[in-house]
């Protein structure tokens, strides 16, 4: 990870050992995943209304933690016009951070978008202790988790 001096915005690089295969498994999987949220099957825009809706309303400014932030396309669009003052985006993907840079860049708030295993940077905020946000975003992840583990993230 690499930090622009002239902005202090940590900028995921991918890593030299992720492998050609499987840079081309992620990229196959990101443009099903692409065609899912742009033809709305799950009911993506549904969901980021009713957020954007609420970040919208809120009344002072916050901070916003996004794990599995993937790209944030959705999520940039549901913070345009609310008071976010700092966007924290965790992804285990340096590819889908590489385009989150630029969709958080469209809001205007300092962002951090760290590459790192979601539940385990979690871990480490609980027993660092000194990291607060406002709003906690865990969209489309927590699927991904076995039942026990999601009781231990939510119960955090």
């Amino acid at each position: 990870m690499q930090i622009n001096e002239k902005t202090d915005i940590k900028k995921p690089q991918p890593s030299q050992d992720e492998s050609f295969s499987a840079k081309e498994f992620f990229n196959r999987q990101w443009e099903v995943y692409q065609k899912v949220l742009n033809n709305n099957y799950m009911g993506h825009q549904e969901i980021y209304d009713v957020l954007h809706k609420l970040l919208a309303e809120w009344s002072k400014p916050f901070t916003m933690l996004d794990l599995g932030c993937g790209d944030a396309s959705f999520t940039s669009g549901a913070l345009l016009n609310t008071q976010i003052t700092e966007y924290t985006g965790v992804d285990v993907s340096t590819a889908a951070l590489v385009d989150a840079e630029q969709n958080i860049a469209l809001i205007g708030c300092e962002r951090k978008l760290v590459s790192a295993d979601c539940w385990q940077f979690t871990n480490d905020l609980v027993q660092d202790g000194t990291h607060k946000f406002d709003v906690v975003l865990i969209s489309f992840a927590l699927h991904h988790l076995q039942p026990e583990e999601k009781e231990r993230i939510i119960n955090k």
